[in-house]
């Protein structure tokens, strides 16, 4: 956990957890996360955090984003001296949107490339991929070129002053801004149409500062009152885009109600809630807020356990702090709950697909026994006929004064027609009299 104080205007507060799917497949926690506070006449603040891959082939990530981190807070500490006599904002814009891309990816590389020669990958580094994912792979990683892919990783950052604010990102995670308390935050970042699914653009591609996006913000007018840095592992957990959204805002509604205190407190367990309960990612927060928009506790006063910010995804369920605060829930009580409405539902749709499996089966069950009285009707209804045709051979043998037209009426009576008989027996009345042969 880190806390840091920009004069009396802004301060930091920053967790990294290790995701839940980590722990269990045994694995390092690949996020990075780095906060950088200058005090004087001209206060300043810089975060960066950064995500490394989780792929097999990125095994050395969780080196790469701490490098990610470190080099970038260092490329924006430089060119925050370098404009610092630049009274023009344009001028400072162009600067940031050309030079910072190229210099942090440079800068990353450089430092990837010094880690790789004193540490040379082992053999139980390469036998552990090609266990995972085949010889070809280490065959690609060993292109020129191809081993940054080792180290991959992507990188967003935030540096504030007290005229303007610059936001860079490379790659997937969420920068949020909360312009004042009880409005919606809003991404500040263009959307980037190349990030699908787990597709990222990353530090480890060539060319990879092309693909940097760079946002300019001049506080000629006010600031934001929060702004919140996050890899993809924590808005991952939450259902909605939207959630994700009123998690800033609550975030700012905890610190000016709970105050900082709390929030630091109780930061890291929302986000191991987060990850076990939503993506099971790593997860890292970093948060940079106005002193003068939140209220510090009481002298004295020990702040109690607040709720998770909004609703994260647990499983699929949500629900909003408000409703979770007229009960007085800890931070882990909602998700329990959220799990078991979830089991109560799935158990609702398994007792409806069972009753309707039951109802189908009555259904079939009914239609055979229809079926075997129609088919016993047919045969009643057909073996009188045969009788009859032997009492008349026998009439008409013990009756021999009956005249010869009796006799041949006799002889042939008349026979139902066999489909007919059918087909009234299955529309389930008597059969008629049927036609002559």
């Amino acid at each position: 956990m880190e806390t840091l104080k920009l004069s009396a205007q802004w301060r930091f507060i920053g967790h990294s957890e290790r995701g839940a799917s980590h722990f269990r497949q045994g694995l390092p926690n690949q996020d990075a996360i780095k906060a950088e506070c200058v005090h004087g006449s001209d206060p300043i603040a810089l975060v960066a955090v950064s995500d490394g891959h989780g792929s097999p082939k990125s095994f050395r990530s969780d080196v790469g984003s701490q490098i990610a981190v470190d080099v970038t807070v260092a490329t924006l500490r430089e060119f925050l001296r370098g404009v610092r006599e630049t009274p023009s904002p344009s001028i400072i814009k162009n600067i940031a949107e050309q030079k910072l891309p190229i210099e942090i990816y440079k800068a990353w590389r450089a430092e990837v490339q010094r880690h790789l020669d004193l540490n040379p990958i082992q053999d139980d580094e390469w036998n552990r991929l090609e266990s995972e994912s085949g010889p070809s792979a280490r065959t690609a990683l060993t292109s020129p070129g191809k081993e940054f892919v080792v180290y991959g990783a992507t990188v967003l950052a935030a540096v504030v002053t007290d005229t303007f604010i610059v936001f860079v990102q490379l790659g997937d995670g969420e920068i949020l801004t909360v312009p004042i308390r009880g409005e919606l935050a809003t991404r500040p970042m263009p959307a980037d149409s190349r990030l699908l699914a787990n597709e990222t653009t990353s530090l480890c591609e060539e060319d990879a500062w092309k693909n940097f996006r760079v946002r300019f913000q001049n506080l000629s007018s006010v600031p934001p009152c929060l702004i919140l840095l996050t890899t993809d592992g924590y808005p991952n957990s939450f259902e909605t885009p939207d959630g994700f959204l009123k998690c800033g805002s609550d975030l700012l509604e905890i610190l000016s109600t709970d105050g900082a205190q709390a929030v630091e407190r109780d930061l890291p367990n929302w986000l191991s809630d987060a990850s076990r309960l939503g993506s099971g990612d790593d997860v890292t927060v970093g948060i940079l807020f106005q002193l003068n928009s939140v209220s510090p506790p009481s002298a004295g006063e020990q702040p109690g356990s607040v709720q998770q910010p909004h609703a994260i995804k647990t499983s699929g369920v949500t629900q909003d702090r408000s409703e979770a605060n007229s009960d007085a829930v800890r931070p882990n009580e909602p998700m329990v709950r959220l799990t078991r409405n979830c089991g109560y539902f799935g158990l609702a749709i398994s007792c409806f697909a069972l009753l309707s499996s039951a109802f189908l089966w009555l259904r079939v069950e009914n239609a055979l026994s229809r079926l075997d009285t129609l088919v016993g009707r047919d045969e009643v209804q057909l073996r009188p006929e045969a009788t009859t045709v032997k009492n008349i051979e026998s009439s008409t043998a013990t009756e021999p004064n009956r005249s010869p037209r009796e006799v041949q009426r006799l002889e042939n009576p008349i026979q139902p027609n066999a489909q007919q008989v059918l087909s009234e027996a299955t529309l389930g009345s008597e059969p008629k009299a049927g036609s002559r042969q």
